[in-house]
């Protein structure tokens, strides 16, 4: 067992990332740091693309900062 660099999770050994706030566990975790998400406020490492308590997609973390930018394209300009 392993504890999470972001947020002290335990974790097995194998695990690629953090199933608590979505950091990967290598080096690419230093990167990043222990965040909110903007959506359901959990605990979520500040560069992951989903919050993996509420599934909010495009960086919910970093809302905050970015702004409506962080959203993506809006529903009505994406081409179907």
């Amino acid at each position: 067992m392993m504890d999470c660099i972001i947020c002290g999770t335990y974790l097995h050994v194998d695990a690629l990332k953090c199933n608590s706030c979505g950091a990967p566990q290598d080096e690419r975790a230093r990167s990043g740091e222990k965040s909110h998400c903007a959506i359901c406020d959990a605990v979520l490492w500040s560069l992951a693309e989903t919050c993996v308590q509420c599934n909010a997609h495009g960086y919910p973390a970093l809302r905050p900062r970015l702004g409506d930018k962080s959203l993506g394209a809006p529903e009505e300009e994406i081409e179907t």
